[in-house]
């Protein structure tokens, strides 16, 4: 979650390097989740999150607490 800047066919901005380090958690077909767009779907949807803990994103100054959706 963050600002995203289109410009011509490029997506820039905060949310979008947030996205790719986060997804960067998950498993190879699987999904990852910031705490805070976890905490938009939880109780909406039935898909079981696994708590993934604080981690060290490169790039962001803070740990981030992940949630994570294994692939099949």
């Amino acid at each position: 979650m963050g600002d995203v800047v289109i410009h011509d066919t490029d997506r820039l901005g905060e949310g979008v390097t947030l996205a790719v380090r986060v997804q960067e958690c998950a498993a190879p077909g699987g999904v990852a989740l910031s705490d805070n767009a976890y905490r938009l779907i939880r109780g909406k949807t039935q898909t079981a999150f696994q708590n993934g803990g604080m981690q060290s994103l490169k790039n962001v100054s803070e740990p981030m607490h992940i949630w994570l959706w294994p692939s099949a």
